[in-house]
């Protein structure tokens, strides 16, 4: 059986991840920073009649990755597969972005993410078809709402994107390292949310995307499994974006589009 550790699998996107995988036949490890969120883990997991494992830790420390993967050894649970999900986030803007949530966001995002997929590929020498999957956004590359921080670590984890698909693949020569830099993606947790009546103004908004519409967990989680499957092994350092081409469209003719009052 194959194995996926999730970075920040408790919750969110991650838990959306584990589900779908573990439906798959593979046995997801979640590793979140709260261990609060381990009796929702495995209930989730439960509804499919699935098991899985959740670890307890802080990613964003060093000395986290080779504790985790010394611990998977022992439980026969090294994975083939690594989902670095985790990226903490907060409401600061370029004004209030202050030293402790930037160091937050930027080492939660980009310590995590460089340490864990060291430990990935010292642990991997046998594996056959180790796969590594950053998540990244469109906010590496397009200014949105999110914070300064948020839009630099989803830069870096680019940039180490391409460096672990070089340099990783020396050490490991079966490796491959891809990115998905995601748009909107609608999570399970908020579909009420978003379609609630009162939610309509942001609602057509992302109706107005080329697609017709907002992606779904499905659609990362297809992804995903495209770029970890066996038959993708030339698929290396790439950063595919996942937004139905939202990205693409000249921007002023959104906002037209969208009856933005500030444009009419």
């Amino acid at each position: 059986m194959k194995k996926m550790l999730i970075t920040g699998g408790g919750s969110g996107i991650g838990l959306g991840i584990a589900k779908y995988f573990a439906s798959q036949g593979i046995h997801t490890i979640a590793i979140d920073s709260n261990i609060e969120l381990e009796k929702g883990f495995h209930y989730v997991l439960s509804e499919i009649e699935k098991k899985g494992t959740f670890l307890v830790s802080d990613t964003s420390i060093w000395e986290s990755a080779p504790e985790i993967f010394t611990r998977l050894k022992k439980m026969d649970l090294v994975p083939d597969i690594l989902i670095n999900n985790v990226s903490p986030r907060s409401a600061k803007d370029f004004l209030s972005e202050d030293n402790d949530s930037w160091n937050r966001t930027i080492k939660g995002t980009l310590d995590s993410a460089f340490s864990y997929s060291r430990s990935f590929i010292n642990a991997n020498s046998d594996t056959s078809a180790p796969r590594i999957v950053n998540l990244s956004s469109v906010n590496a590359e397009l200014v949105g709402s999110q914070s300064p921080a948020y839009h630099v670590a989803k830069a870096g984890i680019e940039i180490l994107t391409k460096y672990l698909a070089i340099e990783g693949k020396k050490l490991l020569p079966a490796l491959t390292v891809n990115a998905i830099q995601a748009g909107m993606i609608l999570q399970s947790r908020h579909h009420n949310k978003f379609y609630n009546l009162e939610n309509s103004k942001y609602r057509n908004t992302v109706e107005n995307y080329a697609v017709g519409g907002i992606g779904k967990e499905q659609d990362f989680c297809k992804l995903i499994e495209f770029l970890i499957a066996s038959d993708a092994s030339f698929i290396n350092g790439s950063i595919i974006k996942l937004d139905g081409g939202a990205s693409n469209q000249e921007q002023l003719s959104l906002l037209l589009e969208t009856g933005n009052p500030k444009f009419k």
